[in-house]
Formats: structure tokens, C-alpha cells, sequence
């Protein structure tokens, strides 16, 4: 049975799920690699799961010198070299140190990653650059469908390409939303950063604009919006809200959003802060839809979250995750994230329609998402490593090599 690494920056609830998966499979030995136990990035709580080596133990990996990763990962490959080695992306220090280990020793790797093309703008030379890296792996294993055509677009061969790489705990979602939820509740919900990428600044325009049509079409119900999240941009984005005209409720917790709407009050923004996995699911199962509007984005694993809730969802076009998971007007929409009455307009579509409408929206997504579990990441990885070690490790020139060892140290 052959030994495979699966190195990420660090460990979240998700990554623990596909671990899961994987060792289900026992096609391999399974080893988790992450660079540290914290990623400041995200607030997940540490996972306290003793299948996974640390790199790191204490500091995020990004206080951690470059100088310091060949040291560390070298230690860990004497007490258990591998013979594959799958390493989430290619541009942090610690994951390029993996690459030039492998190459070094003339092991296979395989690259694991969710860029697609139109995730920003693309130089020539950073492509090319970034080709030459990528193209040493002896495999893939990628998001989904604009995901391959980037991968191969980048020189890997795209028989070698394999799917699932961006896959959450369905069934836990979708059981602890059928504990919790409350049929008087309905409200319209976003979950995500607070970043300029995702595109909230519109996303609150647009709910401006919904309020407005459901005040212009007398009998329309008009839904709260809960905002899950934090960042750089909360004040600046309540300040958005209130120049609006909104009435907004900050650091709110579930109970005051589940008061509100029974009470019948004016229609709110919450703003409930970062929560939890645990916390999660009774905000999926009392929300009438998703809106993710993200102007560029991987994947928006928070699409899969909501989809094995049960929940329609409205998702930005420039999502790497919409061509895969959304289907219009089956389990939600696909909208251009800079048109806001767009997405005004299918926040009133989706807030209006009969529950039994949105019930079988929410029904068809779970049955997408079941295609797109931790099983499918277990049998994605599983065909990346084996088609690793068919194909060997990759010819790499000194050039090659030397350029990993370059962007290692930057």
C-alpha cells in the first residue's frame, strides 16, 4: 500500500471530512500534512485530530521564515517518506518547499487547486512562470469544470486531471438542518469574508432595491437579510447599509434574528459575526435562499454548505462552483455579479414563490450536491495518485528546479 501525503496550509472541518473519506477508501495510506494549525484567514477552531501532522504547532504558517520549511518538512520525510506527495497549490512557501522536495527526490506530486481562468487578471509572465511549476506534477485533482480547462490550460495533460477537490461534509449539513429548522423563519442569507472580492457593498444595494419592490407590490412579504461573516470591511459596510436607508442589527445572535422575524418586524440586516460549523446550519435551515455574489472566487464552498441544507441558491457567474452546481430555475440562479437589479430581482423571485416551490428548489439541490460529497473527493484523489505513480515523476530541468527554489524563498 502505497504512502500519500495530503499537505494543506492547514486543517478545517472540511478538510477533515475528505480525510474521512479517503481513509474510508483505504486504497492508500493516508497521511494529513499541515504547514500549521492555524490559519488567521479563517477562524476555525483547531481540529484537535491526532492524524494530522502539523509542520507548525503554535504559529499561523505565515509568520513561519521560508528558510525554515525545508528543515521541517525534511524531518517529517525520514520518519515517513512518501511515495506520492498532493499539495494544495503552489504559491505559499511551505507547499513550494514540498514541490522542490519532490522534485529533488524524484517523487511524484500531485497539485491540488481551484484557480480557474477568470479569477483575475492573467499576466504572460506569471503564467509562464507559474507553467513551470505546475507542469512538474505528475497529476491533478481540481475543483470541477472551468477548473481542468485552466489545469490543462497550464500544461497538464488533461487525461491526468481528475475532479472533487472542493467538497464539504454533506450529510452532516444536511442532518443538522432537518434538527433545527423552523417553519415560521425565512430569511434571506449570505455567508462569507468580508473582502472586496465578495461583493457585498452591491449585495446590500440589491436587498435596498428588493425592499423597495416588495413595497411597491402591495402583498409581498418582505424578508430580513443576514449578513454571517467578518473582515476588513464591516464598519465600512454598515455604513453602506445605513447610508441606504436599512436598519441594521450588529453582533446579533440567532435568538434575536429568530425574534425579529416571528415579531414581525421592519425589514432588518444582521450581522451575526463568524460562526462556527456547528453554528452554521440553523442559519442554512431557516433561510429561504443563498446569495453568493462574488465578483471572482474559486469555488464558494459556502454554495455546498447550502445546497446540502436544502437550500436554493443565487451564485455570481464569476463563482468557480456555478458551472457544476447551479442549474437556473431548478435549484436557483446565475446572475453577472455587477448587475444589481439582477440580483434584486432574484431575491424577490426566490422571497415570493410558494413554499412548496422552494422546497422542491431545495430538494433538487441536494440532489445535485450528493454527486459532490467527500466521496467524490476520496475517489478523485485516489485516481490522481494511482495515475502518479503509472506515470512516475515528471522530468524536471535544473531551471525548473531552480525557479521552485527561488519563489520558495521570496
Amino acid at each position: 500500500m502505497s504512502r500519500v501525503w495530503i499537505a494543506h496550509l492547514s486543517y478545517g472541518p472540511m478538510h477533515v471530512a475528505r480525510l474521512d473519506a479517503c481513509q474510508n477508501h483505504a486504497s492508500h495510506r493516508y497521511i494529513a500534512v499541515s504547514a500549521s494549525q492555524s490559519q488567521r484567514d479563517y477562524g476555525w477552531e483547531r481540529q484537535g485530530d491526532d492524524r494530522i501532522v502539523a509542520l507548525e504547532a503554535e504559529r499561523d504558517f505565515d509568520d513561519v521564515p521560508a528558510a525554515e520549511w525545508n528543515a521541517r518538512i525534511a524531518a517529517l520525510w525520514e520518519t515517513a517518506p512518501p511515495d506520492v506527495v498532493c499539495v494544495a497549490g503552489y504559491s505559499h512557501s511551505s507547499m513550494l518547499s514540498l514541490i522542490r522536495i519532490c522534485l529533488d527526490r524524484r517523487v511524484p506530486w500531485v497539485v491540488m487547486g481551484d484557480s480557474q481562468h477568470v479569477d483575475r487578471r492573467r499576466f504572460v509572465w506569471r503564467e509562464y512562470l507559474k507553467a513551470r511549476v505546475v507542469r512538474s506534477a505528475s497529476s491533478a485533482l481540481v475543483a470541477g469544470t472551468p477548473h481542468v480547462d485552466y489545469f490543462h490550460s497550464l500544461g497538464v495533460n488533461r487525461d491526468h486531471i481528475f475532479t472533487g477537490y472542493d467538497v464539504v461534509d454533506n450529510a452532516y449539513f444536511a442532518k443538522r438542518a432537518e434538527s433545527v429548522k423552523d417553519s415560521e423563519l425565512g430569511f434571506l442569507l449570505t455567508c462569507s469574508r468580508f473582502l472586496p472580492k465578495k461583493n457585498l457593498f452591491r449585495v446590500l444595494s440589491a436587498y435596498q432595491a428588493y425592499v423597495q419592490m416588495c413595497e411597491q407590490r402591495s402583498g409581498s412579504h418582505c424578508r430580513d437579510f443576514v449578513l454571517l461573516g467578518d473582515g476588513e470591511l464591516r464598519s465600512d459596510l454598515i455604513g453602506h447599509a445605513t447610508r441606504l436607508g436599512l436598519r441594521v442589527r450588529s453582533d446579533t445572535c440567532l435568538e434575536e434574528v429568530r425574534d425579529h422575524a416571528k415579531a414581525g418586524g421592519k425589514p432588518t440586516i444582521f450581522l451575526p459575526g463568524f460562526r462556527q460549523i456547528h453554528e452554521l446550519s440553523w442559519y442554512y435551515a431557516n433561510a429561504v435562499a443563498l446569495v453568493h455574489a462574488s465578483t471572482r472566487e474559486q469555488w464558494g464552498l459556502v454554495v455546498n454548505e447550502a445546497m446540502a441544507s436544502g437550500l436554493p441558491v443565487i451564485v455570481s457567474h464569476r463563482c468557480g462552483c456555478a458551472m457544476d452546481l447551479v442549474r437556473d430555475d431548478v435549484n436557483g440562479w446565475i446572475f453577472e455579479p455587477r448587475d444589481v437589479d439582477a440580483l434584486a430581482e432574484c431575491m424577490f423571485r426566490v422571497s415570493i414563490m410558494p413554499d412548496s416551490m422552494r422546497s422542491k428548489m431545495g430538494l433538487a439541490s441536494k440532489a445535485i450536491i450528493e454527486e459532490w460529497g467527500p466521496e467524490r473527493f476520496a475517489d478523485g484523489i485516489g485516481q490522481a495518485v494511482d495515475c502518479a505513480l503509472r506515470t512516475g515523476p515528471r522530468s524536471s530541468t535544473f531551471l525548473d528546479r531552480a525557479l521552485v527554489a527561488t519563489l520558495q524563498r521570496r
